[in-house]
């Protein structure tokens, strides 16, 4: 089983290294030797950059422990660092205790895969008031209602209008005066039934204002 320091996985001789590295996580490989004074002198930023990115996968490997994974990447010097994407993809190597330009392929290489911050969302306040219905008489204006209606209703008196003639205005307001109008268009009207005449019909006419 590997071993984990400080966040970092270090790597024990015999081990498979494909089996610790997840094709979901970038990682970078640190290849050192315990002999090397440059790899003792970058050990401790390096574990310090781990620290800046936990969503990278830092590994580390001693190449006198760990021959056969040493001449799997053909390594020639240390320090060497290799960093890779997602999917074990190749991405960039450093080569030498140069902790600027580590810093900065590992910040190049963080960049690739932004976190998504799920933002929670706010609780809603539902307020539980009463609802006031108020109810108030509705007051009905009712000759308003009914200024501009006229009823046709059944016409008995219609001789008192024998000598209107059509070219007289006539101002229908009750049943009276819907008998003078009929009079003066000598209508046949059956006083037994009702007669139903838009108000159209009487404007077309010309003798009508309502």
């Amino acid at each position: 089983m590997v071993k984990i320091q400080n966040g970092i996985n270090y790597i024990e001789p015999g081990e498979n290294l494909t089996t610790f590295l997840s094709d979901e996580t970038p990682y970078i490989l640190y290849f050192t030797a315990s002999w090397c004074g440059p790899c003792r002198m970058i050990s401790p930023e390096f574990e310090k950059l781990k620290q800046n990115y936990p969503d990278i996968g830092f590994y580390k490997i001693d190449i006198d422990e760990c021959e056969e994974i040493s001449s799997l990447f053909n390594i020639r010097s240390v320090p060497t660092f290799y960093l890779y994407k997602k999917k074990r993809e190749y991405y960039n190597k450093c080569e030498g205790a140069d902790i600027q330009h580590l810093s900065e392929l590992l910040l190049s290489l963080n960049t690739l895969y932004p976190k998504i911050v799920e933002k929670t969302p706010e609780p809603i306040e539902i307020k539980n008031e009463p609802i006031e219905i108020k109810n108030e008489p509705i007051e009905e204006n009712i000759e308003s209602m009914i200024d501009n209606i006229i009823y046709y209703n059944k016409m008995d008196s219609m001789s008192n209008y024998e000598g209107l003639t059509t070219t007289e205005h006539i101002n229908i307001k009750n049943n009276s005066d819907l008998d003078k109008f009929f009079e003066t268009m000598n209508l046949d009207i059956d006083t037994t039934e009702t007669c139903d005449i838009k108000p159209s019909d009487l404007s077309d006419i010309g003798v009508l204002n309502i």
